[in-house]
């Protein structure tokens, strides 16, 4: 087992406000970071009222996304090559340029039903135990980083939370928490 980390805001409450309509807003209920599904350019964002620019906002409707500082992409760039696997998004009235995310490599995430009914940590599966410094799980748009990122981010941004742990599970461990704790899943 392996422990990692999820980048999330230190707020539960949504940063941003969509001002466009119709289907590209829709769009913002199936946004993952495994997949290559990029926002229209035509879907504005801005910061609701009394909110000021951070390093990390969130919209947040059935799902929390967030979109990252110039800052923290290029943080996260000394560890993964970025190019792929950002793209700009609109924040009208705001200098600080924001990104979403995209093509992350995403790893299976076996206790889905535990983790959002009974509060356990989020486990997943990595076979080779080689999961990248940043990552996702599939489906969910959730940023998850190494310890080594975790470290050295802290304190260094604004509106982040990176304390939430994540584990990696191999298949032997898997099998044994199946077994252990009575799981179908």
């Amino acid at each position: 087992m392996i422990t990692y980390f999820v980048v999330d805001t230190k707020t539960n409450n949504s940063t941003l406000e969509v001002f466009s309509d119709g289907a590209d807003k829709e769009l913002l209920n199936y946004i993952t970071y495994d997949e290559d599904l990029v926002l229209p350019s035509n879907l504005k964002f801005r910061l609701k009222k009394g909110r000021r620019p951070t390093d990390v906002i969130s919209y947040i409707d059935k799902e929390k996304i967030l979109f990252f500082s110039q800052k923290f992409i290029d943080f996260l760039s000394k560890f993964i090559n970025m190019s792929h696997k950002c793209y700009p998004i609109t924040v009208e009235g705001c200098d600080v340029k924001y990104y979403g995310l995209r093509n992350l490599r995403g790893f299976y995430h076996f206790n889905h039903v535990e983790h959002t009914t009974q509060n356990e940590p989020i486990l997943f599966y990595d076979k080779d135990n080689n999961a990248p410094a940043v990552f996702t799980l599939m489906g969910i748009p959730m940023l998850i980083v190494g310890e080594q990122i975790q470290g050295l981010s802290y304190g260094c941004f604004t509106n982040m939370d990176i304390e939430k742990r994540v584990f990696s599970y191999s298949s032997i461990e898997i099998e044994g928490w199946k077994e252990n704790w009575g799981k179908t899943d």
